[in-house]
């Protein structure tokens, strides 16, 4: 009609050498390309000289595919490059149905699937593109597809950027899986991304000498920070790769230097990062039940602060059959609740809060006739031989602190003095009972009722029915017995917790 808004119409049969088509338009979005792409296709539609850009082409019709044989293109300088890349897009209008193989840096894939609006995504700056698809590897490293796809302004050079105007649904499978220092073989799942939101379900690997199975999230918000979610489920993994994988957790109290062992349990961990994906240690959350089987606590400060207890020999290397806990993470803090710990060195009953800043407080319950037995057994100039007393019930508690000023272990007189409370109101409550008893005393007492009822909700009785007539005699003998043995001992209990 006129020279602003034409008609146009052409098909478009044979070889294109991508290379010369970068020399003749240097407005096609590529640094570099090379190989060859057989085409047939037929286009038509209407184009409006003089809509903003991006609003140019009012009507189009696309139909036809190209073929790709040893395909390389590079988007960015610097970037890493598709190369070998064979096989054919087909297009319809909106409807576009890929299925390639290539490589990409040292990961290569097989990928087939089928999509919608591609002409829209790429005449329409407001239609988000939408595909399904299934990925096959036999390696894939994530940072270098990371490091490409996501790139940010040049201003904020070396940041994160999520790719907008996507709706992707992928099957994967990964015979080998490389991010930064994790490794995985055998990775499966499904990923979602519907930008700015990346979603894997039903995620499962083979990594760290164990299995890993769980889900995760990823979203990025208006000011590039980056959320992360994770959902785990742990079957026997490698502690010390775990801790090395995850880079310590971004903390560096209790790291892959200091663990061995296997680990299995639940996980949830959450935390933010900023656009250059380095972590928020304030924003760590971390929830986990766990379980260490044959593990190693290797130079671990806190222990070694029991050096004026035990030999610093046997401090050095703790090893333990089991261990099972519920451990929080929160606000820079590593909460470990009361838990029994059985090592080569010692056993004792521990809990306490290990902050990021190194500073720690640890609460420790220790058997006092071990820890004597301990002492003395490592004492070279000991001219006894003292064995430990299993029969002495007596404890210890002890503070492990950390701070500015030192580590330090002091004496936990708030612990001390509960046991004390608790162990005179026990016996308050063994006297009443005795007196009770005996001489009818503090028959309304809450505490000798209350035993009382749960006596009589634990213990069975018996009843014996003989036809002979009893001997009364016998029972008032009886009776008097049992008082004696009961007056007996209680003196005797007494005297022993009063020494």
């Amino acid at each position: 009609h006129n020279f602003f808004d034409p008609d146009f119409s052409f098909k478009l049969k044979g070889d294109i050498h991508p290379k010369q088509w970068l020399d003749w338009y240097p407005q096609i979005p590529l640094e570099e390309s090379g190989g060859t792409i057989f085409c047939d296709v037929s286009v038509s539609g209407a184009y409006d000289r003089l809509k903003p850009k991006g609003q140019k082409f009012i009507a189009i019709d696309f139909a036809g595919g190209l073929s790709m044989e040893e395909v390389m293109f590079r988007i960015h300088k610097g970037d890493m490059a598709f190369t070998n890349l064979n096989g054919t897009i087909h297009v319809e209008n909106d409807f576009w149905e890929p299925a390639l193989s290539g490589s990409f840096g040292k990961s290569n894939f097989s990928f087939s699937g089928s999509g919608l609006h591609l002409l829209s995504y790429l005449i329409n700056k407001d239609e988000p593109l939408v595909a399904s698809a299934m990925l096959r590897t036999d390696q894939l490293d994530l940072q270098e597809y990371i490091k490409t796809f996501t790139r940010a302004e040049k201003a904020e050079h070396g940041s994160i950027f999520f790719p907008g105007r996507l709706k992707l649904k992928l099957d994967f499978v990964i015979n080998e899986f490389q991010m930064k220092r994790f490794r995985a073989n055998n990775v499966r799942g499904i990923a979602t991304y519907d930008a700015p939101v990346l979603q894997v379900d039903s995620l499962s690997m083979q990594t760290m000498d164990g299995t890993l199975m769980g889900n995760l999230g990823i979203a990025q918000d208006q000011f590039r920070y980056i959320f992360v979610r994770v959902n785990s489920n742990l079957y026997n993994l490698n502690i010390e790769r775990l801790f090395h994988s995850f880079n310590n957790f971004g903390q560096n109290q209790i790291t892959d230097e200091h663990l061995k062992g296997s680990i299995s349990g639940t996980c949830m961990f959450s935390a933010s990062f900023d656009s250059t994906f380095s972590i928020r240690k304030e924003s760590i959350l971390s929830e986990n039940s766990i379980s260490i089987q044959n593990g190693e606590l290797i130079a671990f400060s806190p222990i070694l602060a029991l050096s004026r207890f035990i030999e610093v020999e046997e401090l050095e290397n703790i090893k333990f059959a089991t261990l099972q806990n519920n451990i929080l993470i929160k606000d820079q803090q590593v909460i470990i609740p009361s838990m029994d710990i059985h090592t080569n060195a010692l056993d004792m009953s521990a809990s306490g809060i290990h902050e990021f800043n190194n500073h720690y407080d640890y609460r420790l319950k220790l058997k006092l006739s071990q820890l004597l037995y301990s002492k003395a057994r490592g004492s070279r100039n000991s001219e006894f031989i003292i064995a430990e007393d299993e029969s002495d019930t007596r404890v210890l508690f002890l503070k492990l602190l950390h701070d500015e000023s030192g580590t330090r272990v002091e004496m936990d007189r708030e612990k001390t003095a509960e046991k004390i409370r608790n162990d005179l109101n026990q016996e308050k409550t063994e006297l009443k009972k005795i007196l009770n008893e005996e001489l009818g005393l503090f028959k309304h007492d809450e505490s000798i009722e209350t035993e009382r009822e749960a006596q009589a909700g634990t213990n069975e009785s018996f009843t014996f029915d003989f036809s002979e007539e009893r001997d009364s005699t016998a029972r008032l003998v009886s009776k008097r017995e049992n008082r004696r043995l009961r007056r007996t001992r209680w003196i005797k209990d007494r005297t022993e917790s009063l020494r």
